[in-house]
């Protein structure tokens, strides 16, 4: 039940009830008990907070306890934690902390970068149900943020800006993003004020800790969703992650790369926060190098190579997902797709029905596209057990285009058809036009 500084508005100077904490042989600050606080001290930084000073281990250590606040969501209370030789601050088998509201790897400004010679924020060696939130954790020479070892789950990271500045304009970037290897923990949330961002990054992000939720971030954009700030490399998932909701854009190389097991729904790849404007991923928007993932009702848009890239007969299925104006093809079947499903083939098109032959009684998409991938989702129709089919709508199909994909009972998801054109209304379809006429 320790209080170990202040509010740095009140006394004089920059620390003010806070302590300047610095230059030391191990460790700033070291808390091995439970229900203590920190908050309002400059650690790792000079009196000004414009310069780094040092300490030779973590800027705070927590091992072992519980229960601890460092900083808090009163900027008064903000610490800041930089230019240490160790993380910023390291969590060690501690549980149930809240780390909230700091600056750790900056100066007091936010807005130049004071690095941690390791992580920014830390969680190992099982280090259970603790709340990161709020934090700017920029410029620390491996990741923003680290959750690793055993035993290191039910963990939240929310709310957190990473790799950017404190207006999340600009970058200071860290070596990497996010970095998660344990399983069970959340990286953001379904409610704005939960969403991390997690941009201008030297490296991408690794999600590698199965049963992990990574929920309506922003990687690769400013604070707006509106502008690229490119992290250089992908975000890495490993197998049996749930990613939803995030806004994927603006990425150095694809937008995300996953394995085995991964359920991707309600992404936008490569468009911004509006879903209007392009901000083009510079590889695929999504590669998929394993099996069993599915991708529903995502926006992969405007990459600077395919939509989709997976591997053939690996169980991936791609259900209305808005897939369009890609460099390469939408859907992509690597290795040439020997092996792979077919894509359905479109024998005749009306104003308002598709017909063709599929994989029998296979599930087939129908899209209206400008080219050959799909903008616009049209419904779905089950060939029958010869393969064919025939998609009627009651209103008219989109077009300009329509395209198709297969997916079979297994799972496995075709590339897109061939495109072919909706025919445009006749004269005698449209029929004559009464009434005065223009003047």
């Amino acid at each position: 039940y320790n209080t170990i500084g202040g509010d740095r508005s009140r006394g004089r100077g920059p620390v003010g009830e806070g302590n300047l904490i610095s230059g030391n042989g191990g460790s700033a600050i070291k808390i091995d008990r439970s229900n203590n606080v920190v908050v309002g001290n400059l650690v790792g930084t000079d009196l000004s907070g414009a310069k780094a000073l040092g300490n030779n281990y973590a800027g705070v250590f927590i091992t072992g306890g519980a229960n601890n606040r460092i900083g808090g969501a009163d900027p008064r209370d903000r610490n800041i934690v930089s230019g240490t030789t160790g993380s910023g601050i390291a969590i060690n088998n501690g549980t149930g902390n809240l780390v909230i509201g700091n600056y750790v790897g900056t100066d007091i400004t936010g807005t130049v970068g004071l690095g941690n010679s390791v992580y920014g924020i830390s969680m190992e060696i099982g280090s259970a149900n603790n709340v990161v939130q709020g934090n700017l954790a920029s410029g620390n020479q491996l990741a923003g943020i680290l959750i690793a070892d055993a035993g290191s789950s039910y963990n939240a990271i929310i709310g957190n800006l990473i790799g950017t500045d404190a207006t999340g304009a600009k970058s200071i970037p860290n070596g990497q993003g996010v970095n998660v290897g344990a399983p069970f923990n959340r990286i953001g949330g379904m409610r704005p004020e939960e969403r991390n961002l997690i941009s201008g990054n030297q490296g991408g992000s690794f999600i590698n800790g199965f049963g992990t939720l990574v929920l309506g971030n922003y990687f690769g954009t400013d604070i707006t969703g509106r502008q690229a700030i490119p992290s250089r490399s992908s975000i890495g998932v490993g197998a049996r992650i749930f990613l939803a909701g995030n806004l994927i854009s603006g990425q150095g190389f694809d937008g995300v790369n996953v394995t085995n097991y991964t359920y991707f729904g309600g992404n936008l790849v490569g468009i911004d926060a509006s879903g209007q404007a392009a901000i083009p991923n510079n590889g695929f928007g999504v590669r998929a190098a394993g099996h069993h993932n599915i991708f529903q009702a995502n926006v992969i848009a405007n990459n600077r190579g395919g939509g989709i890239s997976f591997d053939p007969l690996s169980f991936n299925t791609i259900r209305r997902d808005l897939i369009y104006d890609n460099a390469a093809k939408g859907i992509q079947c690597s290795s040439g797709c020997v092996g792979g499903l077919a894509a359905p083939v479109l024998t005749a098109v009306t104003a308002t029905a598709a017909s063709g032959t599929a994989c029998p009684e296979c599930e087939v998409e129908v899209f209206s596209d400008a080219g050959r991938q799909g903008r616009i989702f049209e419904g779905s129709i089950r060939a029958d057990g010869s393969g064919s089919f025939r998609f009627e709508k009651q209103s008219a199909l989109k077009g300009p285009n329509v395209t198709a994909t297969a997916t079979d009972r297994r799972g496995n998801t075709s590339e897109f058809s061939t495109e072919r054109a909706v025919p445009k209304p006749s004269a005698a379809t449209i029929g004559p036009r009464i009434g005065r006429g223009s003047q």
